[in-house]
């Protein structure tokens, strides 16, 4: 209906019919229709002159970006909303929403998003949004190595959403908000190392997405189960984990939750002895994080699969990749990739055995960490 009404002329039905299309496609997670649906609603739009109405349609592009993991695309909609509005309150919502796609890139200017929206939020008149931007501003301090901190904000920052009941309606924004919080919250616990309360954490998205049907709140519950399983020495279901997500992934078009797994299945499977998996995780995982514009992931995978290269003999290539990925982290100016990639020359120094490059690394990772991360033991 859209097509024929648009072909005949018809901008403004076919405005409405597009924008049910794409709505219709995104109920079912069709995301590459709901987008090419969207795009023909922005045509009307623009054609028709709403500027209202392509604030609108750039933001749920975004929203729908984002969600499917397409995060550089993302950014682009929310960007143009944002240039396209005067009005205060919506340029608020729009900076926490683009706050959230740059948050997941490391993108700093998320951070100043942020700080400029919690000048004027109110939580009290609108608690969900206060939250995205407070949530957002906890995991930039996640990325920086303040676990503690980002901890506290999204402790205080989720009793704001959390509903009376477990059967009490609420909004997907709702819902998105709140299993991004149980998320970030899992993160937390895990990188202060305390597994068992990241793992309750973990279960309880889990448990919100199946009461829910909210499947990207279990995919983000299983892939911190999966992640903790690492630390926690069970490798086996750490796989087992990361393919559970894997599948809801799958299921609803998320690629970036897709590309996730990989880091999971990859070092679970390098532990376990696996080490052609590992590498063939490593770099499927690569190619898909450079495609979604993941630059985190893209580091860490990098600065793994140099580890497991040098295990299994090859070191020179090991210290080629290995090297790759400090530049890559050094890009990023985050911490935990810093010293994670700082691990990875480590190591391969020490298995070439040389041992005081292995220890000026470590020294490096110890004192870029405050000592929270250290493995001089090791070296």
């Amino acid at each position: 209906l859209a097509h024929h009404t648009i072909e005949a002329g018809d901008y403004e039905r076919g405005l409405g019919y597009a924008k049910e299309a794409a709505r219709e496609a995104e109920r079912v997670y069709a995301y590459d229709e709901a987008i090419g649906a969207y795009t023909r609603a922005l045509e009307c739009a623009e054609t028709l002159g709403r500027i209202e109405e392509q604030v609108d349609i750039e933001e749920a592009m975004g929203t729908t970006e984002l969600v499917s993991g397409e995060l550089i695309a993302s950014i682009e909609h929310y960007e143009r909303a944002l240039a396209l509005t005067d009005d205060p309150a919506r340029k608020v919502n729009l900076q926490c929403q683009a706050a959230s796609a740059y948050v997941t890139t490391g993108d700093p200017k998320g951070l100043d998003y942020v700080r400029e929206a919690l000048e004027v939020l109110d939580p009290r008149s609108d608690p969900v949004t206060t939250v995205i931007a407070r949530s957002t501003e906890a995991r930039f301090h996640h990325l920086s190595g303040r676990h503690r901190k980002a901890r506290e904000i999204l402790l205080s920052a989720i009793a704001l959403v959390e509903p009376p009941s477990d059967d009490a309606p609420i909004s997907t924004i709702h819902a998105s908000t709140l299993s991004t919080c149980y998320g970030y919250l899992a993160g937390a616990h895990q990188h202060l190392g305390l597994f068992n309360d990241a793992n309750e954490w973990a279960w309880k998205a889990v448990k919100f997405g199946k009461a829910r049907t909210f499947p990207l709140a279990e995919a983000m519950g299983y892939e911190f189960l999966a992640e903790n399983a690492i630390s926690i020495g069970t490798w086996e279901k750490g796989i087992e984990y990361a393919i559970t997500e894997r599948e809801i992934a799958n299921r609803v078009s998320s690629r970036e939750r897709i590309a996730w797994t990989h880091l999971a299945i990859g070092l679970c499977a390098g532990l376990l002895g696996d080490l052609e998996r590992a590498d063939r995780e490593y770099t499927e995982g690569l190619a898909l994080a450079e495609a979604l514009g993941e630059s985190r992931l893209a580091s860490i995978l990098v600065s793994y699969r140099a580890i497991f290269q040098a295990e299994g003999g090859q070191l020179d290539e090991a210290m080629e990749t290995a090297r790759e990925g400090f530049q890559r982290a050094e890009a990023s100016n985050l911490v935990y990739l810093r010293s994670e990639a700082r691990r990875s020359l480590a190591v391969i120094h020490f298995k070439r055995g040389e041992l005081s490059e292995s220890v000026s690394y470590t020294h490096l990772r110890a004192h870029e960490t405050n000592d929270l991360i250290s493995f001089a033991v090791l070296c």
